[in-house]
């Protein structure tokens, strides 16, 4: 994980800041670092947002604007009918509905704008955490042969809760809390900034956990472990992580689009097994168009929660 001075250091950086000394070391640092890299071009993508809602503002507007009110502050009346005969600078009823109306358009272009300028910045933050992740699952492949996180299987456990007492359930969630147990990732990392209602879990006692202590400490699917599982390597491009999937509200499906809640629905933020993140705008972000969230060959249907993968290729995202 980048810790805040890090990330402090390299905002300093990309403002030109720092002193060449400073600068020279932490170049030579994000050369050797892919984590350091990563966190980086994301500072970078956010700067330049900022940057494309920068106004030139001329250097005399201030000594113009007070010109311009010296000159029309005169008294303001109010009255419906402009009548002849009355001294000052009369404002209508008719000039006081078309000021409104002009300031209730220019909030209605700008309110939306900045509403969309801060999901981007969101959807960049996500899309670190992700990158984070994979940082950390690959660091745990590393030390495991080349497995993905896997907490164990537990027979006849059901990946989802279930109504029924006393049938066991082993939540998918608990293999990618290895990474938190491991300290190869942060807590924070497993939330997306877009989701208000997510909950960061507190790191300080990791090991008395086996998963996530609540639902909302992660707003994140993983890819199913039970059944076949794959392997670091093995596939690339195989998406392994994304937003929070659509499915599953219960036992039942949830109804409404297939595209991740915590962007509005847009489309969802993919971690790879190689390592990158990705931005796709529909579910089919599998290998060969593989529908992320459902099992290959199966339609949207009722999923009971001991479902998994139809191959250790075919993606199946669950919560």
């Amino acid at each position: 994980m980048v810790d805040q001075n890090d990330q402090s250091k390299l905002i300093e950086l990309h403002l030109e800041q720092l002193s060449p000394a400073e600068s020279e070391e932490l170049r030579a640092r994000l050369a050797s670092d892919p984590e350091l890299r990563n966190e980086s071009q994301a500072i970078e993508r956010m700067l330049r947002l900022l940057d494309s809602f920068r106004i030139d503002v001329p250097a005399d507007l201030a000594d113009r604007v007070l010109a311009g009110v010296d000159q029309r502050l005169q008294p303001i009346r109010l009255d419906p009918d402009v009548k002849p005969g009355l001294t000052g600078r009369l404002l209508s009823m008719r000039d006081l509905v078309a000021a409104a109306a002009m300031i209730a358009v220019a909030f209605g272009l700008l309110v939306p704008a900045l509403n969309r300028a801060n999901e981007d910045q969101r959807r960049a933050l996500c899309e670190s955490n992700l990158k984070s992740l994979g940082h950390g699952t690959q660091m745990y492949a590393a030390t495991f042969g080349g497995q993905l996180p896997f907490a164990g299987h537990r027979p006849g456990a059901f990946w989802m809760p279930v109504k029924q007492p006393g049938v066991p359930v082993a939540d998918n969630r608990r293999h990618a809390y290895l990474l938190v147990r491991e300290k190869l990732a942060n807590p924070s990392c497993f939330v997306c900034p877009s989701r208000p209602d997510a909950v960061v879990m507190a790191a300080d006692r990791p090991e008395a956990f086996e998963t996530f202590p609540e639902p909302s400490n992660t707003t994140y699917s993983l890819q199913c472990m039970a059944g076949l599982r794959p392997r670091i390597g093995e596939a690339p491009a195989m998406p392994i992580m994304a937003d929070q999937t659509p499915l599953f509200a219960g036992r039942v499906r949830a109804a409404g689009p297939l595209n991740s809640p915590n962007h509005g629905h847009e489309g969802q933020n993919v971690l790879r097994m190689d390592g990158t993140v990705t931005w796709s705008s529909g579910p089919e972000a599998g290998i060969g168009g593989d529908n992320i969230w459902l099992i290959q060959g199966r339609e949207q249907g009722n999923y009971q929660g001991v479902e998994v993968p139809a191959s250790s290729t075919d993606a199946f995202l669950v919560h």
